[in-house]
């Protein structure tokens, strides 16, 4: 799928600044997600954004998460509906097969990319009369969306970009659809491989005295210095400095190190059990 004509330079040039500031957050998954989709609803003009990391059964009947973020609700209760939706709308399979078909015409494609505005998913007649709108969109504040499914190559699993405008605003366009879709295209071959998940290691579980050990330890100061710096016994800094070993895989002050040099996301010995197998795969919370 090329990228529309309607997208502007601009529009790139932002898109590749939000690239680079989500690569310097590399190490934080928590961070940088949550960056990436706050800079999709700006690059978009929406309201609400929702990232996630996820893997299509080889049947395409169900799919496992990973990783999911979403942002820019009016209020918890607006995003409750939208959790509601999950689990007890009875239409909810059968809408959720056009999410299916979108995330397999992604791996279909030779571009690895799929990208849809709401209007090519369910015209507008289907749309507003529906069950899933008038129970859960529109009582949630939202309504247009654009959805976009990209593969990585390098894993095998699917990115998902969605973004959805407030009830009060102009329905995404064919701009946002290529602006969605080319962001997509960019982001998805670094996840896991640039830019870590909450699977791998990175800054995820640490403590705050940590991440100031680490943050210590990768400005070259000795243990002493990181002691005072904290205002921190020697043992103590002793004890947090093998702690950050540990979480990180590494066994010297120069693998540590390297590791952020490198910038080359390992898995961790213990990975984060967050991923989810559902018979009606909880893609649902991005359409």
């Amino acid at each position: 799928m090329g990228t529309s004509m309607r997208v502007r330079a601009s529009d790139i040039a932002d898109i590749h600044q939000l690239l680079g500031e989500c690569r310097e957050l590399w190490a934080d998954a928590d961070a940088w997600q949550h960056h990436l989709v706050r800079g999709a609803c700006r690059l978009t003009g929406v309201a609400v954004g929702a990232y996630t990391e996820s893997s299509l059964s080889r049947d395409r009947s169900s799919t496992e998460i990973y990783d999911e973020v979403d942002t820019g609700w009016r209020d918890a209760a607006a995003r409750s509906h939208r959790v509601r939706l999950l689990v007890e709308h009875p239409d909810r399979v059968a809408y959720l097969q056009r999410c299916y078909r979108l995330a397999g015409l992604a791996l279909d494609s030779p571009e690895g990319e799929a990208t849809v505005v709401r209007a090519e998913m369910r015209d507008d007649t289907d749309w507003y009369r529906s069950g899933i709108y008038n129970e859960y969109y529109r009582p949630a504040y939202v309504d247009g969306f654009v959805l976009s499914f990209a593969v990585n190559r390098h894993t095998g699993n699917l990115i998902a970009l969605h973004v959805c405008q407030d009830i009060a605003d102009r329905a995404p366009g064919m701009r946002t659809k290529g602006i969605v879709a080319l962001l997509n295209r960019q982001f998805a071959p670094l996840v896991g491989v640039v830019l870590s998940t909450r699977r791998q290691r990175g800054l995820r579980g640490l403590t705050r005295r940590l991440r100031q050990t680490l943050d210590a330890l990768l400005d070259g100061e000795s243990e002493k210095q990181v002691a005072a710096r904290l205002g921190l016994s020697g043992p103590t800094v002793h004890e947090y400095v093998g702690a950050l070993y540990r979480h990180f895989g590494v066994t010297s002050r120069a693998e540590l190190m390297a590791y952020f040099v490198h910038r080359r996301p390992q898995l961790a010995s213990q990975p984060i059990a967050n991923g989810r197998s559902w018979p009606a795969p909880t893609m649902s919370r991005l359409a």
